[in-house]
């Protein structure tokens, strides 16, 4: 933090005060405080700098331009058009984790007093008021790595639809299911469920992704000390059984993040700055073609044929359509844009944005075609 006095002001009493909040100005010493510069300050920062792995930043693949963030030391906030101001969603200090499981309903949560996730609905104009449901047999907090599940296929014994999928990030290697019993369910606190589906033998787990919700792909770190190794797992959803995939030789003992699937075999992950990719999902390898800087996001557009790759570090954006054999520079952004979130959706009218959060650049869209 740092601050100023107004040179000025002979009173003494005009004061500037700056942190990671924005700035804030007073002109009674500290009794009340105006936040209008920070209308004008491109300076969110989205949940965690460099190696982020947990979802800070989610678009509405319905409502177009309503986006929600978690934010360092400014809690959750969402947008809901270009030119419209942020709006906060949820009291709490620092927002750690927002995706959206369907296209009006997000699950948030940060360092708020539970320090569990809540979800709420949009309603055309606002989001309702956050709901909170712990899952079964979690004791505690309960702020896990999560993904929505892109073509959700998977049900429960009451017909709920299985829309997301998360996973403990510590040594329990709980897996659980979000299920959805739909919008028109009464009472409404009792539309989502969790439902516990799997545990493997790790000691965290900090990505998770599953296609179709059948098979959960889970990475993480296993031992510990000397012995720690990065592992990546699937999860047949159904039984619970779980196999252990083939990883790069010599990969160092840092946790697989952002793994993010084209279809059910195939998909990507980072690892400490490198891009992995699977065509079966058992075996994985580096990708040929390296990039500069440290690598902190992926996103995968599905609409193309091969699919779009979009992959961010510290020097830059690049996009593939060979699966990381060729990459192309992007532009528009800053040259170091600090990403740490992206994230592509295709909206009803088939427009398709892909939307990158960053620390302490906000929120970036660019159109894709």
């Amino acid at each position: 933090m740092c601050y100023a006095f107004d040179a000025l002001d002979s009173t003494g009493n005009t004061l500037l005060v700056g942190n990671d909040c924005g700035a804030f100005l007073s002109h009674d010493f500290g009794k009340t405080w105006s936040s209008d510069y920070n209308r004008t300050l491109t300076t969110r920062m989205f949940d965690t700098p460099g190696e982020s792995s947990k979802p800070a930043l989610s678009a509405s693949e319905t409502v177009e331009e309503l986006v929600v963030g978690a934010f360092q030391d400014n809690g959750k906030a969402y947008l809901s058009g270009d030119g419209e101001p942020w709006r906060e969603l949820g009291s709490v200090g620092d927002g750690f984790v927002a995706v959206f499981v369907t296209g009006d309903v997000v699950m948030s949560g940060g360092n708020d007093s539970d320090g569990d996730l809540k979800w709420a609905q949009w309603d055309g104009t606002k989001f309702g008021a956050e709901v909170k449901l712990e899952p079964l047999g979690y004791p505690g907090s309960f702020l896990p790595h999560i993904a929505r599940i892109p073509d959700p296929q998977r049900k429960d014994g009451s017909g709920a639809l299985m829309v997301a999928v998360a996973c403990d990030d510590g040594n329990s290697g709980k897996i659980w299911g979000r299920f959805d019993r739909g919008a028109g369910y009464s009472p409404l606190a009792q539309r989502f469920s969790w439902t516990e589906l799997a545990s493997v033998a790790v000691t965290g787990l900090y990505a998770i992704a599953s296609f179709t919700g059948h098979i959960i792909v889970v990475g993480g770190i296993k031992g510990s000390g000397p012995s720690a190794a990065p592992c990546i797992y699937l999860v047949d959803s159904v039984t619970g059984v779980a196999a252990e995939a083939t990883l790069p030789p010599g990969a160092p003992a840092n946790t697989p993040r952002w793994i993010s699937l084209c279809d059910e075999s195939s998909g990507f992950a980072l690892q400490k700055s490198t891009l992995w990719r699977t065509n079966d999902l058992m075996s994985w390898s580096v990708v040929p073609t390296a990039l500069p800087g440290q690598l902190s996001a992926l996103a995968i557009d599905r609409e193309t044929d091969p699919v779009r790759l979009i992959v961010a570090s510290s020097d830059g954006v690049w996009t593939s359509r060979d699966f990381g054999v060729t990459w192309q520079p992007t532009i528009g952004h800053p040259k170091h844009p600090q990403a740490n979130h992206l994230e592509v959706v295709k909206y009803p009218s088939g427009r398709r944005v892909a939307h990158m959060g960053t620390w302490n650049w906000s929120l970036w869209r660019a159109e894709l075609s």
